[in-house]
């Protein structure tokens, strides 16, 4: 795996606690998409989705949720491949190429382009709430977001 990305690609990211990240409608806030050091994500790379979740699961406890490269792009963040001694997968989307932080429209825009990819898990084992760990959804709205 190198640092090239394509567009398609899903974006995986831990949000936990999900009760903390997401408004009474069932989408998420921005602050889920918010941290100075650079939020951490994994990619798929050569996993299917299916098989990226899976492997996030068994590493990240919390609810994963995705977005995809060209969503970043269309929010003007940068995608950095950095992987770590234990995640070949793990990545990083900043702000920019100079600032890690996203600023607030650009994870207010990832928030709403945000997908819910699994349920709640704690410590690698299915919680009550989510006997199973599947896949709810890999459906990507064409909705346009706002950019403002």
């Amino acid at each position: 795996m190198d640092n090239t990305f394509e567009d398609d690609e899903t974006l995986l990211r831990s949000v936990k606690p999900i009760e903390l990240f997401m408004h009474k409608d069932g989408t998420l806030t921005s602050a889920a998409f918010k941290d100075s050091d650079g939020l951490s994500v994994d990619r798929t790379g050569d996993h299917t989705l299916e098989q990226a979740v899976e492997f996030a699961q068994h590493h990240l406890t919390g609810v994963i949720v995705g977005v995809t490269v060209l969503q970043c792009k269309q929010v003007e963040a940068v995608v950095k491949y950095l992987p770590v001694p234990d995640n070949n997968y793990h990545s990083e989307i900043h702000r920019n190429e100079e600032k890690l932080r996203l600023n607030d429209r650009q994870a207010e825009n990832l928030s709403k382009r945000a997908h819910i990819l699994n349920g709640a898990k704690t410590n690698g084992q299915p919680s009550a709430e989510s006997p199973e760990p599947t896949v709810i959804s890999i459906y990507w709205p064409k909705k346009n977001c706002s950019d403002s």
